[in-house]
């Protein structure tokens, strides 16, 4: 039934809409434009879904619940220094393991290859708001 109804739908949709010159394979509609895979962003609290833009303009906060998403340290300046303005003093201070824990070097090495940071804090100078800081 569903079947049928579909192909009815198709051939009333070819003969209704006027002939663009396509080849009679593609349809009537062209599909190509790419959706982008990062177009909407699902809240894991009440599951409500966003749109990038709004999700970014709240500073990463659901905006249905309030969840607050996680964020790196970068993004983390980049929200609050001025557009342009991060200058990243190289620190050298790397994560280790003086209490022993077992499992936590190569869970810090995936951490490290996921974020692409090396050091345990990222320190610099920026401008918030046209005033210099030193932030971290």
């Amino acid at each position: 039934m569903v079947v049928h109804v579909l192909r009815q739908m198709r051939d009333r949709m070819e003969r209704d809409l006027p002939e663009t010159g396509r080849n009679r394979t593609e349809g009537p509609f062209d599909y190509r434009t790419p959706v982008p895979d990062d177009l909407w962003i699902r809240c894991p609290e009440c599951g409500g879904v966003m749109a990038r833009e709004d999700f970014e303009r709240a500073a990463h906060v659901c905006t249905k619940c309030a969840h607050h998403f996680r964020i790196g340290a970068r993004e983390r300046l980049d929200l609050v220094c001025d557009p342009e303005s991060l200058e990243v003093w190289p620190v050298g201070m790397t994560g280790g393991n003086p209490l022993g824990f077992p499992g936590y070097e190569e869970k810090l090495a995936k951490l490290q290859r996921e974020t692409g940071l090396e050091e345990a804090v990222v320190c610099g100078t920026a401008r918030i708001g046209g005033h210099l800081c030193a932030v971290a």
